[in-house]
């Protein structure tokens, strides 16, 4: 049924002259984009590469990956059941370790 569908909604777009998006697979991404900043954050951003020896761009790149990293992060541990899942885990770490690598937890939480 859903190739029917795909089918029918393909005929439609070609009759109404209605623009068909390629699949996410076959896009190509050039790896470049232009981003215009305000010249103060620019030069905190430049300020920041040459005290991490690395160049601008570079520096970029590694702070956009992070917080790209972070959000998904973010996401996985508000998922309900996930969350769950995660706290589940813990519990039964705890539940099934010895008393001295609960101190050993406790203490490198300090």
């Amino acid at each position: 049924m859903i190739h029917n569908a795909m089918r029918g909604w393909l005929e439609v777009a070609i009759e109404d002259c209605l623009e068909i998006p390629l699949p996410n697979v076959m896009k190509k991404y050039s790896g470049k984009f232009l981003v215009r900043v305000p010249t103060s954050l620019h030069r905190k951003l430049a300020e920041a590469a040459k005290k991490e020896g690395v160049s601008l761009n570079q520096y970029v790149v590694s702070l956009l990956s992070e917080k790209l990293t972070v959000k998904e992060v973010y996401k996985k541990i508000e998922s309900p059941e996930n969350f769950k899942h995660q706290i589940n885990k813990l519990v039964y770490k705890l539940y099934n370790s010895t008393s001295e690598e609960i101190k050993i937890v406790e203490e490198s939480a300090k």
